[in-house]
């Protein structure tokens, strides 16, 4: 019942997409952290929602977890409803109260992450099961997202903290010759600081 990937390879007619989102690029010097939500496309009499998150834990930590909503129902999530291992594994159990489901789209919950280290990793459902009232599993896609840390924003050839019309002078300036290269300069990660960048 699952298909984690972070880019849909083919979409499974009348399935549910579940899907991890957030930023593409976070920074280390960002000491609140960052959050991923579990995002839900068109649900049917949702009960139970069992999955799990696979992550680098050399790169991210797990801080918390909160709730999410569906269709106007909230989707329980209380301390002891998760367990993080401690090694990049996530674990999620969310049920509703009796004679409850949720049905449309939303969220299943929102989780913290605080940046450990510089890398690209990725954020993956292992796997992940959708279950109505009556027990029976609901056809579910699950969709990971990757997620890269950076030291300096992507962009920020000079370094400020944000990215406008000063880093492109910056990025012609290094292109020309006139600047040592930066490395925020180099935009699309390609290794190249070139006219890519700008």
């Amino acid at each position: 019942n699952v298909a984690s990937a972070t880019t849909p390879e083919e979409i499974i007619a009348g399935a549910t997409i579940v899907s991890l989102e957030g930023p593409a690029e976070v920074l280390i010097s960002d000491t609140a952290g960052f959050q991923l939500t579990a995002k839900v496309n068109q649900v049917s009499n949702l009960s139970v929602a069992n999955y799990t998150i696979a992550y680098d834990p050399a790169l991210f930590e797990f801080v918390s977890a909160s709730a999410g909503n569906i269709g106007g129902v909230s989707i329980p999530l209380a301390e002891g409803d998760w367990h993080d291992d401690g090694n990049g594994h996530l674990t999620v159990v969310q049920s509703l109260p009796d004679n409850t489901t949720a049905s449309g789209s939303g969220n299943l919950a929102s989780f913290l992450f605080k940046v450990k280290a510089t890398g690209l990793g990725t954020f993956a459902f292992t796997n992940g099961t959708l279950s109505d009232e009556e027990a029976y599993q609901l056809l579910s896609q699950w969709f990971g997202q990757e997620v890269r840390s950076l030291s300096l924003l992507s962009g920020d050839a000079n370094a400020s903290g944000s990215v406008n019309s000063t880093d492109i002078v910056k990025v012609k300036r290094i292109i020309l010759g006139l600047d040592s290269s930066t490395e925020g300069a180099d935009a699309n990660h390609d290794g190249n600081i070139n006219a890519l960048d700008i």
